[in-house]
């Protein structure tokens, strides 16, 4: 047989030589070009929309498309700022859930997200707050991707009634999808070369909100909808920015109901994955199990359904306010079987306060100084702590109050201190030493959050 393959080049001469470079120096290259680029594009040139342009355009600010550039098209002056009325924030929930964005809602599965989203847009329809927040009265859709018909049914009828919202407001403001058992991937995901497209279904999405005029959309669930992998940056900021660009144009919020992975359930970061499920959105909120401090203290029917705590991990426009807790609220008088609903504690955040500082002037006047430091040989005296453990605390139960659990108390100390109802003073022990110590501050109690044109700083 024979070998027709071409005999190697001699010793010190080369194979191929080197192809001759521009003026200045071999192997440079103009920054258009490309190794591997189409043969059929000449030097200098791109693929526009209608035929080969020269690079030179581009870069002399020449704009052969009549398309402006990227960064002249949205260039800002002082003057320009200076005459700009901005528009009033709107938000679907006051201060939690902001219009023109993607929330996260995330929490282990079985917990109770759904029946929350679907709380959502009862409320919505009937002019109600949510978990007692206030919301605006607009129409809403949602996509509901792990419950079949039926079981989507009895807690959308169970929800409606304990409202107390009629079906004439009910037919005018919602609709939802029952979508188990369905493909309903909002995109196509290449894994090898992370490239993410737009489905069908989200553009059917796109044209429903239109068609709808809705405010809101309820997405349930993340792993159901998005297929790519969850820890890939370029996959979940390409997904994520599909839905943003949705929520800027319509000016609408979009509700995005996830599960966080295990490790998130340990640290209570409570989201899976890429850091981009939280840098992409400008809201973020954790369902998860309250703990218990002293279990001894509950009844049995308050151990068999425990406490939930929601807590706001991102609020980017608005106070971060303190978690809230939520109880499981059953219906004794209605139908049998009848799904529950959430109900947020009535021990809100404002009574938690007023209390906080009862037990911190209580301890004053038992000549005992609260400390601000919650390590090193005073930790014992730590304010949050003594709160805790103080009698008063434990005698809520018998006014039909819970009492503060020591996460509840750090929370309360630390919105305090923040909004200016405790202060930190030097103060003089029993020792005549002086101390630092928490003492709380006679004013107004405020009870609402930022204002609408305040800037959270």
């Amino acid at each position: 047989m024979t070998d027709e393959r071409e005999p190697p080049p001699a010793k010190g001469q080369d194979a191929d030589p080197p192809p001759a470079g521009p003026e200045d120096g071999y192997g440079a290259q103009e920054p258009w070009e490309n190794l591997d680029r189409d043969p059929d594009i000449p030097p200098g040139h791109m693929m526009g929309p209608d035929g080969l342009i020269p690079v030179e355009q581009r870069v002399n600010g020449e704009d052969p498309d009549g398309m402006p550039k990227l960064l002249e098209a949205n260039v800002w002056s002082g003057q320009m700022l200076r005459d700009y009325e901005p528009v009033p924030r709107e938000w679907i929930v006051k201060h939690r859930i902001p219009c023109g964005e993607v929330t996260l809602l995330t929490g282990p599965g079985g917990l109770g997200k759904s029946t929350l989203a679907i709380q959502l847009q009862v409320a919505m329809a009937g002019g109600l707050p949510w978990l007692g927040y206030e919301t605006q009265r607009v129409a809403s859709i949602g996509l509901y991707c792990e419950e079949d018909k039926d079981e989507l049914a009895r807690r959308f009828q169970a929800v409606r009634r304990r409202l107390g919202v009629d079906w004439d407001a009910f037919d005018a403001f919602i609709r939802y999808f029952p979508l188990k058992g369905h493909d309903v991937s909002l995109a196509y995901v290449d894994r090898f070369e992370d490239v993410v497209e737009a489905a069908p279904l989200l553009a059917e999405i796109d044209e429903y909100l239109d068609k709808w005029s809705a405010r809101l959309a309820i997405l349930d669930s993340l792993n159901r909808l998005f297929p790519g992998n969850e820890n890939n940056r370029v996959q979940v900021t390409a997904f994520l920015r599909a839905l943003e660009v949705i929520a800027t144009r319509r000016q609408i919020a979009i509700l995005l109901l996830a599960h966080p992975s295990k490790s998130a359930l340990v640290d209570g970061s409570g989201y899976s994955g890429s850091t981009s499920w939280d840098s992409m959105v400008r809201a973020r909120a954790y369902l998860s199990y309250q703990r218990v401090e002293n279990p001894e203290l509950l009844t049995p029917q308050e151990l068999a359904n425990p406490l939930l705590k929601l807590s706001w991990k991102k609020a980017n426009y608005a106070a971060k306010s303190a978690d809230i807790e939520i109880e499981i609220s059953f219906d004794e008088a209605g139908p049998k079987d009848e799904p529950p609903i959430f109900a947020r504690v009535p021990d809100d955040i404002v009574d938690g306060e007023t209390f906080f500082a009862q037990v911190i002037d209580e301890l004053h006047a038992d000549g005992l100084l609260p400390r601000p430091d919650g390590h090193g040989r005073s930790k014992h005296l730590f304010a949050p702590s003594l709160v805790f453990q103080h009698p008063l605390n434990k005698r809520r139960k018998g006014k039909g109050l819970r009492p503060l659990t020591s996460e509840q108390c750090i929370n309360l100390y630390t919105r305090m201190i923040t909004n200016g109802k405790l202060a930190v003073e030097e103060m003089k022990d029993g020792s005549k030493h002086l101390r630092r110590a928490v003492k709380t501050v006679l004013q107004e109690q405020n009870q609402g959050g930022y204002k609408d044109d305040e800037v959270p700083f």
